[in-house]
Parts: structure tokens; C-alpha cells; sequence
């Protein structure tokens, strides 16, 4: 009797609590879907906090104006550029991948060689790094300094020896904000939040038509006191070889998840200049991936921008008259 009775407790109890399991996702070969968000308490109201047009307008034009005072700042600065990549293998276990994936990343020589090995590939280069403002030209000037494997690089060829590269990156908020590009872009508001203890309004910024509006373009954090620009965030579409990392995803029937973050920490003159640039190239889900890496995926590449030693200066123009 007391036999029975624990049976039909132990029936009554997996009844009751069939239904409150948190759903899952399952990751397998082409069939992959990202987990379910669970569901929000209830009786607890989501707090949102929203913005008024006219306040987001009023944003965007102290955007617009620091936009232009980075423009027509005839600044001059040296700084040094750390540039560091690093390749994970497919396998973390020594062993090459299966013969069929091979295939799958031939064209991307510069990435293959050491998959075999297990263990990450790591390349750091160091670099003097200049950004020259004359009129309206622009120009970077890079000075060898370091790279772990010795061999002297000049910098002009960095963008042909790295995955990911940075252009420009102090110019970063002026391809969205300023007050002749904002009207290229859908501009809507994210919330309030805080960045290194300063008030922000995150907002994000789309194109209007992709096609013509090349560049960065994605979430930005906005100073609410100073309209400066503290972080970036970037849509991985934006991102240049965004198709071509799409369909290497595709083929391992796995998701890209492609990250691209700027941060503006360097202050002068009441400017930002950035301080660290960070791409992650990342896969997940696919029977190849869950193989080698699991339900974590396979972080494949890390590219790490990082400016630090800030020195500026003024430029002084002689003009000679001839008599």
C-alpha cells in the first residue's frame, strides 16, 4: 500500500512539473536555432525608458557639432599601436579536421597553416602610429617597432598580412554622425546607460540604403553631457568580408557571430581618440563544430587594436615672401 502510494506521488509530481522545464535549443548539422529566451517573471513590469523626439534630435545635433570640431581640428598626434591576432585551430586536440572540411577553408591560406597543431597562433605587431589631417586629406603613417616573429613589416602591408583591419578608426564617429551623413541613416533609440562612469545615450544607426553608404555603421554610445562619441559597436554587416565570413558559416552549417567594438577613452582638447579596437570572429552550432569545439563554438580569429603613449602636437607653417 505505501509502494503504491510513493508511486502515485512520484506520477502526481512529474505531472505537475512536466511543463516548467526551460526550453532548449538543439544545435546539430544544418538545423540550428539560437536558445529561447526564458520567460520574464510575472508581475514584474519591464522598465523602459524611452525619449522624446525633440530630445533625441537635440543629441544628434551636439553629436553633429563635435563631429565637426574632429573634422577642422587640424590635430597632429603620435601614439603607439599595438596589433595583435590571434588564430584558434578547429581541433584543440592536435588532429587535423575531417578531409570534407579541408575543403571548406581552402582560399583562406593565410589562416590554415598551424590548424593541425593544437594549439592558437598568436601574432603581435607593434607599430608608431600617426594620423595626419592636412585640409581635408587624411593620411596614416605607420614605423615598424616589433612582431614577435622578427620579421620587419611595413605598414602598408598590415592590411593584407591581418584578417581584420582598422582605418581611420578616430574619423569612427564621423562617417554616422555627422551633420551631413545623419540623414543617410534610420536613427532610433536604445536606452540610458553608463560607460566608464559617464552618463550615455546608446543609439543605433542603419542605412537607408547599404549599397551607398559604406563604412562602420551600427550602435553608438553618446556622452549626454558632452555629445562625444565613447564606443562603437559595430552591425557585422558593416564589416568588410562580412559575405565572405557568412558563407564560410554556412558551409560548416553553423552561426556567424561577428563582433566589432571601437572605444574612445583617449581625451584631448575636449576630443576622444580610441584606445582599443576588438574583432571576433566566432562559429557555433554545425556538426563540425559541435565535434571540435562543443556547444561554445569555435572562436576562430581575434583581432585586438590598442593605441596607448598619446603624444600631441602642433604643426607650425613657415611662409616665405619673396622680395
Amino acid at each position: 500500500m505505501i509502494k503504491a502510494l510513493v508511486i502515485i506521488l512520484i506520477g502526481l509530481f512529474v505531472l505537475i512539473n512536466k511543463d516548467t522545464e526551460p526550453v532548449r535549443a538543439s544545435a546539430w548539422g544544418s538545423e540550428y536555432h539560437q536558445e529561447d529566451p526564458q520567460l520574464e517573471e510575472p508581475g514584474k513590469p519591464k522598465d523602459v525608458k524611452t525619449i522624446s523626439p525633440e530630445e533625441l534630435q537635440r543629441i544628434l545635433q551636439g553629436a553633429a557639432e563635435y563631429c565637426e570640431r574632429l573634422k577642422q581640428s587640424a590635430f597632429h598626434f603620435y601614439c603607439r599601436e599595438k596589433i595583435t591576432e590571434t588564430h584558434h585551430p578547429l581541433s584543440e586536440y592536435g588532429t587535423l579536421p575531417p578531409s570534407e572540411y579541408i575543403e571548406i577553408m581552402s582560399g583562406l591560406s593565410n589562416h590554415n597553416e598551424g590548424y593541425s597543431k593544437g594549439y592558437a597562433r598568436v601574432k603581435n605587431h607593434e607599430f608608431g602610429y600617426r594620423l595626419i589631417k592636412q585640409g581635408t586629406n587624411i593620411t596614416e603613417a605607420r614605423e615598424f617597432i616589433f612582431s614577435n616573429d622578427k620579421t620587419e613589416i611595413r605598414g602598408d602591408q598590415v592590411i593584407t598580412a591581418n584578417s581584420f583591419f582598422a582605418e581611420r578608426t578616430v574619423f569612427g564617429p564621423v562617417t554616422i554622425l555627422d551633420r551631413s551623413r545623419q540623414e543617410n541613416y534610420d536613427i532610433r533609440f536604445v536606452e540610458f546607460a553608463e560607460y566608464k562612469k559617464r552618463p550615455a545615450v546608446v543609439i543605433e544607426a542603419l542605412p537607408k540604403n547599404p549599397a551607398e553608404t559604406p563604412g562602420v555603421y551600427g550602435k553608438i554610445w553618446i556622452d549626454r553631457d558632452d555629445f562625444s562619441v565613447l564606443k562603437i559597436d559595430a552591425n557585422p554587416k558593416s564589416i568588410r568580408g562580412y559575405d565572405k565570413l557568412k558563407e564560410l558559416a554556412e558551409k560548416l552549417n553553423s552561426k556567424l557571430h561577428l563582433t566589432l567594438e571601437s572605444e574612445f577613452n583617449e581625451i584631448h582638447g575636449g576630443l576622444r581618440f580610441p584606445t582599443r579596437v576588438r574583432m571576433s570572429e566566432k562559429y557555433k552550432g554545425g556538426r563540425t563544430i559541435l565535434h571540435h569545439r562543443g556547444s561554445l563554438g569555435w572562436e576562430r580569429t581575434i583581432t585586438e587594436f590598442v593605441y596607448t603613449g598619446y603624444q600631441f602636437f602642433e604643426v607650425q607653417t613657415e611662409v616665405t615672401v619673396r622680395k
